[in-house]
C-alpha cells in the first residue's frame, strides 16, 4: 500500500515540478546558445545587457527550482492530510505511519530531482554537461597535491562522506520539523495553519536553545585543544578529525531529533486526528 501512496503523491504533483525543472534546463540551453553568439559580438551593449539579463533570469530559476520544490512538498502534506482532503486519507485502510512515510519518501525523490536538474543546468552553462563526474575523477588528484600526510587524506575523505551524509539528511530534519509542526497545529480548532507556523518558529526556537547549551558543554574542550597547540602548527589530519567528530555528533543528535519528531508527529495524527 506504501508503494500506492508514493505513486498518488507523485502524480499529483509531478507537472508542477516538470514544468519549473523543465524552464530552468531550457533557459540554461538559452543562456549558453547566446553566449556563444555574443562571444563573436564586441562592443554591443544590448547584447551584454540582455545576456546580463537572462543570466540573473537563470540564476533565480535554479532557485526557485530548490526553493518551490520545498513549498509544494509542503503544501502537499498540509493539503492531503489536513484539509477536506485529510477525511479521505486517514480513511484509507493503512497505518498513519504510511501517510507521513509517501510523504517523505516524495519529498526525497522530488529533491534529488531538483538536484539532478540544477547540476545539469550548471553544466549546460559550462558546456560540460559531464562536469560533475570530472570532479569526481580529479577528486583523487586534489587529495594527493593538497595534503602530505596520508592520515590528513583519510581524514579529508571522512569529512567530505560526513558533509555528503548532511546534505543527504537535511530534508529529513526538516521534513520531521514541518510533521510535527503541523501535528501540532492540527490539534487547534481554529487557524490551524496560522497555528503550525507559530509551532514550526517555536520547535525551531527551542532547538537552536539546547544547540547553544550543548556548544557551551563542548566548547571548554576544544578551546583548551586549540589553545594547548600553537595555531600554525596544528596538523592537517588533527583538525579534520576534531571537525569529524563535530559532525558525526551533529548528525547523530540530528537524526535522534528527527525520529522522535516523526514519531511524535505519528503518534498526534493517530490518536489526537482533529479536522474540524
Amino acid at each position: 500500500m506504501l508503494g500506492k501512496l508514493i505513486k498518488y503523491d507523485i502524480l499529483a504533483d509531478w507537472k508542477k515540478y516538470c514544468l519549473i525543472y523543465a524552464s530552468a534546463l531550457v533557459l540554461s540551453v538559452v543562456c549558453y546558445a547566446l553566449d556563444s553568439f555574443f562571444s563573436s559580438v564586441n562592443n554591443n551593449l544590448f547584447l551584454v545587457l540582455t545576456e546580463a539579463l537572462l543570466g540573473a533570469a537563470l540564476m533565480v530559476m535554479i532557485a526557485a527550482s530548490a526553493v518551490m520544490t520545498v513549498v509544494f512538498t509542503v503544501m502537499r502534506f498540509y493539503k492531503n492530510l489536513m484539509r477536506d482532503e485529510g477525511y479521505l486519507m486517514h480513511t484509507l485502510p493503512v497505518p498513519t505511519w504510511q501517510l507521513l512515510a509517501s510523504k517523505l519518501i516524495t519529498s526525497y525523490i522530488w529533491c534529488f530531482a531538483a538536484v539532478i536538474a540544477v547540476v545539469i543546468c550548471i553544466g549546460i552553462i559550462m558546456g560540460e554537461p559531464l562536469w560533475i563526474f570530472n570532479i569526481l575523477g580529479d577528486l583523487p588528484e586534489i587529495l594527493e597535491g593538497g595534503f602530505s600526510d596520508p592520515e590528513a587524506v583519510g581524514a579529508f575523505r571522512a569529512f567530505i562522506g560526513y558533509m555528503l551524509a548532511t546534505a543527504a539528511l537535511t530534508p529529513l530534519f526538516f521534513a520531521a520539523t514541518i510533521y510535527l509542526s503541523f501535528a501540532l497545529g492540527n490539534l487547534s480548532n481554529t487557524h490551524k495553519l496560522g497555528m503550525s507556523v507559530l509551532m514550526f518558529f517555536a520547535i525551531n526556537a527551542v532547538e537552536q536553545i539546547v544547540s547553544q547549551i550543548i556548544m557551551s558543554l563542548t566548547a571548554p574542550d576544544f578551546l583548551k585543544w586549540a589553545l594547548s597547540v600553537e595555531q600554525d602548527a596544528v596538523p592537517d589530519a588533527e583538525l579534520l578529525n576534531v571537525l569529524n567528530r563535530s559532525l558525526i555528533m551533529s548528525i547523530i543528535l540530528s537524526v535522534i531529533i528527527s525520529a522522535g519528531y516523526l514519531i511524535a508527529a505519528e503518534r498526534i495524527f493517530s490518536k489526537k486526528l482533529n479536522l474540524e
